[in-house]
């Protein structure tokens, strides 16, 4: 093993990377690889040679393997994000194969598109079992595997996005070279083994000087560890909005004009699965038909403007129990039961995945009904049957002594790969996935009309509010992105919110979030909340300013994360290396740069981080 060997590897790496970053990357200024791009080659590609110079054969096969693996899930992460903009990791893996996701999603016709499109990609893990199966060849087979590999490469970059770009041509010829030019003395090999883990270990210390230096991401950097996060520290003066923004703090409750108004009354909380406000037709055309939201809308209290905050259904759950953006201390519902309230959560989603289970029991909810009690086919028609039956069990408490009772519903069938029984024919873009996304919109109504027939009818619930929200919202392809948990973008997390009940007038808000909904039905039940982040909606002097963040399901920390500053909305990605700031509604969209672009990201993670979100 000699200079020229490592030289090679690295580029050989290196230009694994260009290609894979310009594939997942495309349309992106970021597709470009960059110079921790470089570094992280330098460190990986030679790790066989090294490890086959100190242990041997069992050695560089082991290393092998693991880079081998270590690369195929890289793969897939692109797969992912250029089909979903979502990002795979260790963390997610498991309840992805275990909940069926991952067979669920096959279906979606973005995948279809991804591989129609990009059908050499498929070749990418033999041209990885190649390469990383050189070293265990002869000399001349391995010589010759090599070059196959390195102009396999270099026509997937010729190929690509950023095929125009000088420095990408760098890993193939590089690589050329050493093939033609061949190593030096093997003796070179140890001292150069030695150079190799010194070169590791800078690297990983060079981490935190990527936020000082302003270096770009890497690919494997970003895959293997942390994102690194711009600064938080700025120079520039603190806007209005910007101060109010990192003074969010719990607040002790304030009773509106309607405390009180439905005291005693039962509850039924809905919360529809993945449904935008944009993607029902009461506020926007194009939606989904529903005529029962549309009767609950008609006469209630309804915000223009809802955010969901976190388009990840755990922390949506969590931010409606909690009214905070970290749990502390007794949740609202935890407050509903000692005020003595009966309270359980219905849903057909399998509670166990993605920590869900966790969240509801912590909130303190007497009863849990998913799917593990209402079968492993169950869905939203069986809410209103097998669901009602349970739940009758529960809720036996009948007469003149019956207890206030508060009644959480999940929907699931709206979740990809969006469960639908009877598609219509006549809608456009009829095999399109948001065409099935509004066909499985339109039937969860259906059942959700049912089931609030049912409960009335039956006595489970007398005369009950009806607050109506959707954990999160789903994207399309706005601004580029898709499915949820990907981005803060309005399609993600502007979500429809209302309050409907007989003695309460209708009327309209400007503004709200998941953080207002349950302070705002103790309020009206004439219950004092716990201090915590929201408020009730009555309070129309309620502060607008919001963190935004959308999750970390596959990765240790959020790739994306924005806030609410006034009338504007910033947004930032660490994926595609962008800041952005637009209107609530993602209209009027400006990239900012420089300075600016400096300044608003140091706002916004001081923000974040003061508030222990990750």
């Amino acid at each position: 093993m000699g200079l020229t060997d490592l030289v090679r590897e690295s580029a050989v790496a290196m230009t694994f990377t260009t290609v894979v970053r310009g594939v997942k990357l495309r349309g992106h200024a970021a597709a470009r690889p960059s110079l921790t791009d470089a570094l992280w080659a330098a460190v990986l590609g030679p790790l066989p040679l090294v490890a086959d110079r100190a242990g041997g054969p069992v050695a560089l096969a082991a290393v092998s393997l693991a880079l081998l693996v270590t690369y195929v899930l890289v793969l897939v992460d692109t797969v992912l994000w250029r089909a979903f903009t979502m990002e795979f990791g260790p963390r997610v893996a498991a309840e992805v194969m275990l909940s069926g996701t991952a067979r669920e999603s096959t279906g979606m016709g973005r995948l279809r598109v991804f591989f129609l499109e990009n059908r050499a990609f498929l070749l990418l893990p033999g041209v990885l079992v190649a390469w990383l199966a050189s070293p265990l060849l002869g000399p001349q087979a391995a010589r010759a595997t090599e070059a196959t590999v390195v102009l396999a490469l270099a026509t997937g970059i010729a190929v690509g996005p950023v095929r125009e770009v000088l420095c990408v041509w760098a890993g193939p010829s590089v690589a050329l070279v050493c093939l033609a030019v061949g190593g030096p003395r093997p003796s070179a090999g140890v001292a150069l083994g030695g150079a190799q883990l010194l070169l590791a270990g800078g690297l990983a210390a060079s981490r935190p000087l990527q936020r000082r230096w302003s270096l770009r991401s890497s690919l494997m950097g970003d895959f293997l560890l942390a994102r690194v996060r711009p600064a938080t520290t700025t120079h520039q003066p603190l806007e209005p909005g910007e101060q109010r923004l990192h003074a969010l703090t719990e607040r002790p409750a304030r009773r509106s004009l309607r405390f009180g108004a439905l005291r005693g009354r039962d509850v039924l909380l809905i919360t529809l699965e993945s449904v935008g406000r944009d993607h029902l037709a009461v506020f926007d055309s194009r939606g989904a038909r529903t005529p029962f939201l549309e009767g609950v809308f008609a006469d209630a209290v309804v915000s223009r403007c809802h955010f969901s905050l976190s388009p990840r259904t755990t922390n949506a759950h969590l931010l409606l129990a909690h009214g905070r953006y970290r749990p502390a201390g007794a949740s609202h519902i935890a407050h509903l039961a000692a005020a003595g309230f009966r309270t359980a959560y219905l849903t057909s989603y399998d509670t166990r995945y993605f920590g869900l289970g966790a969240v509801l029991e912590e909130a303190g909810y007497d009863r849990i009904i998913d799917r593990r009690d209402l079968g492993p086919q169950t869905c939203d028609r069986d809410l209103s049957t097998l669901g009602m039956e349970l739940l009758g069990r529960f809720w036996d408490d009948h007469g003149a002594g019956r207890a206030p009772r508060f009644l959480h519903v999940h929907t699931s069938d709206t979740h990809v790969p969006y469960r639908v029984h009877r598609p219509l024919p006549d809608r456009p873009d009829r095999h399109g996935d948001r065409a099935r996304f509004l066909d499985a919109v339109e039937e969860s109504d259906e059942h959700l009309a049912r089931l609030h027939a049912a409960l009335t009818s039956s006595g489970l619930l007398h005369d009950p509010l009806v607050v109506v929200t959707s954990d999160h919202g789903q994207a399309f392809g706005t601004l580029g992105y898709l499915t949820h948990g990907s981005a803060v973008t309005a399609e993600q997390t502007i979500v429809p919110f209302a309050l409907s009940h007989p003695d309460l007038p209708s009327g309209e808000v400007t503004h709200s979030s998941h953080l207002d909904v349950m302070p705002t039905v103790l309020d009206l039940l004439g219950l004092d909340p716990a201090p915590c982040h929201g408020e009730s909606v009555f309070h129309l002097d309620r502060p607008s300013e919001l963190v935004l963040w959308a999750g970390h399901s596959a990765r240790s920390t959020t790739a994306c994360y924005g806030a609410v500053i006034g009338p504007r909305k910033v947004m930032l990605d660490l994926v595609t290396d962008r800041c952005l700031e637009m209107d609530w509604d993602d209209r009027d969209v400006r990239v900012l740069t420089c300075a600016e672009r400096r300044h608003t990201e140091a706002v916004v993670t001081a923000a974040l981080l003061r508030l222990g979100l990750d």
